[in-house]
């Protein structure tokens, strides 16, 4: 009998956890979607959908970064700075007969995640991976027939690793092997990878109250910026109040 209670309850709790997760899913997807406004351009030859942040967030761009942002109906993009409502969320463009283009990610105005471009005759060109705005991990390049004519990786926006090139008929042309952008040769890069194998073995991992006091740190200095741009937003609702008045 105790048994028979006991997976009940078991079934009753993992229902709830299941139920509850489901609606935290939900929530946070309808946040996103008010958090973020949708533009679409549209001229001759492309266009473009995607999402930018619903009110003005001030960041502190990293000089290095290219950063994507919205301005009089253009998406511009300028490394290490923006003027604009930068983009957020997904990004679309599409040929003027609606065949793909290009279809991504874009993080706080960076290129994050998967990126995949298309050729005219809906072929795949490129296939490639970003994190924060560089370019992170693997990519694959193709023909306008769909034949694959590159493969490999990169690391911090360079070359890193293996680099196969592909003949007209898919085969294996050549390969070629990059240590952070430069040419190595196999032996190289393997004693590489031994080695910052070994380094990061050494490194101790953070605790987890080490880890709260970095959050700690990080939030103190976030806030001398959210309360710049809380001054920001009062003094421009006070202008336009002034502005309504004398009207």
């Amino acid at each position: 009998m105790k048994n028979i209670i006991s997976k009940k309850l078991k079934n009753s709790l993992l229902f709830f956890f299941v139920i509850t997760v489901s609606l935290v899913h939900a929530q946070t997807k309808e946040l996103r979607a008010l958090l973020n406004q949708t533009v679409t351009i549209d001229d001759n030859h492309i266009k473009i959908r995607a999402h930018i942040l619903a009110e003005y967030h001030e960041i502190k761009p990293k000089n290095d970064r290219v950063y994507y942002w919205f301005l009089s109906g253009k998406i511009n993009h300028t490394r290490g700075g923006y003027s604009g409502r930068i983009l957020e969320g997904d990004y679309t463009e599409f040929f003027a007969d609606n065949n793909l283009k290009t279809q991504g990610f874009f993080k706080v105005g960076l290129k994050h995640g998967d990126w995949k471009y298309w050729y005219p005759n809906g072929e795949h060109q490129r296939i490639e991976s970003w994190k924060h705005g560089e370019l992170n991990g693997d990519f694959e390049e193709y023909n306008q027939q769909g034949i694959r004519t590159r493969k490999g990786s990169y690391k911090n926006n360079l070359l890193h690793g293996k680099i196969i090139t592909y003949d007209k008929n898919g085969g294996e042309e050549n390969t070629t092997y990059y240590k952070n952008g430069v040419i190595v040769t196999k032996e190289e890069l393997e004693e590489s990878e031994k080695e910052e194998a070994k380094e990061s073995k050494k490194k101790p991992k953070k605790t987890p109250k080490e880890k709260k006091i970095d959050e700690k740190k990080n939030k103190q200095k976030s806030e001398p910026i959210k309360k710049e741009k809380t001054v920001k937003e009062k003094k421009i609702k006070k202008e336009k109040a002034v502005e309504e008045v004398s009207k």
